[in-house]
């Protein structure tokens, strides 16, 4: 069987997808709104956490317009969509191993592990560990937290025996 890491690996383009089209979404909406002042962080005078989402998602994307002298206080600024690429890239791949390592965790020790892929982002992994049957069914989402940032995250449910198990009494169940 492929190992866990190398699956979730498999779906890592599809996190960098959705960094990608939230990041381009924000620059579009963003710039919209405020025009090229807008790619002016130092400028910018409005929303506390369109500001910082602004800094923190698409100014790294943004490139120095090579006409303007690097001494501009403003410099004019373009999106690039190859930074974002890459950037992309990058956390797709880290969401990806995030993800690995979260279900390997669950699932050390359980034998004979068979991976069922519902649907996009949706898995349920079965076993058996100390002779007990266990089904970890996992999926994706994608969430912003209270203080804008935007991640991916996988909650999952822990079945032993057919039974809900939640994640501590699972530890707890198969503490050494």
């Amino acid at each position: 069987m492929t190992s866990i890491k190398d699956t979730m690996l498999k779906h890592a383009p599809r996190f960098a997808d959705d960094y990608a089209t939230f990041v381009n979404g924000m620059y579009e909406e963003l710039h919209e709104k405020y025009g090229d002042k807008y790619a002016r962080p130092s400028t910018y005078s409005g929303n506390y956490w369109e500001a910082k989402n602004w800094n923190n998602f698409v100014g790294p994307c943004l490139q120095r317009d090579p006409s303007e002298s690097e001494y501009a206080p403003h410099p004019k600024r373009f999106f690039c969509k190859d930074t974002l690429q890459k950037l992309a890239e990058t956390y797709g791949i880290n969401m990806a191993t995030e993800w690995a390592a979260k279900i390997e965790e669950k699932l050390e020790n359980v034998e004979g592990i068979e991976m069922i892929n519902h649907s996009r982002g949706s898995f349920s992994f079965r076993g058996t560990r100390n002779g007990r049957s266990i089904r970890v069914d996992q999926q994706t989402i994608t969430k912003m937290s209270s203080k804008g940032k935007w991640f991916h995250q996988f909650p999952a449910r822990i079945y032993v025996d057919g039974q809900f198990t939640s994640a501590k009494a699972y530890k707890e169940m198969f503490a050494s």
